[in-house]
């Protein structure tokens, strides 16, 4: 294939479960070389992480970005094929919202907010703190990397998250509480 780019995005912290992403890159490097995994946050575990990336063999496809300023985030996460989500929960994922209005499908797990979001033509979803599942699934998003429409995503995001469509939910509660 050729080179896919698996892209996360959040703070480096223990419950955005970093830890089995990598374990399940490292299965995913196994079976498609030329893969990279690109992470976009800062935080106190990014030490322990990029030791666990090296424990791993995988340091070459994990390429660390630190922190970015909100304005330069879409032009980060339009280099990724595939936003990965590996969170023991979430409430809801706004990181995901961002990923879909760039047309990008997801591999997230069913931590909260995630379960209720993913669909069948924006991502997939699969359990939590599993590695071999987390990898499972992101080797079916290679796999599939054609079948998803990244102008639909962006569709259906706009439809559900854009400031217009906000406004008019916003308004139809306001209306029903009245």
């Amino acid at each position: 294939t050729d080179q896919f780019r698996f892209g996360m995005v959040a703070r480096l912290h223990s419950i955005k479960r970093y830890d089995i992403a990598l374990r399940a890159f490292s299965i995913v490097l196994g079976r498609y070389p030329d893969v990279e995994l690109h992470i976009v946050g800062s935080g106190k575990s990014r030490e322990k992480l990029e030791a666990l990336s090296v424990d791993l063999g995988i340091e070459r496809h994990v390429i660390w970005h630190g922190s970015v300023e909100p304005a330069g985030l879409p032009g980060i996460m339009a280099t990724f094929d595939s936003l990965v989500l590996s969170s023991d929960h979430e409430t809801f994922g706004v990181v995901l919202a961002e990923a879909w209005a760039c047309g990008i499908p997801v591999v997230a797990t069913r931590c909260g907010g995630p379960d209720y979001m993913v669909t069948p033509g924006n991502g997939i979803l699969v359990e939590k703190g599993n590695a071999e599942a987390l990898a499972t699934s992101m080797c079916e998003m290679i796999d599939r990397r054609g079948q998803y429409s990244s102008a639909a995503i962006r569709a259906e995001a706009a439809s559900v998250f854009s400031e217009a469509a906000i406004v008019k939910k916003t308004m139809e509660i306001y209306s029903m509480a009245v």
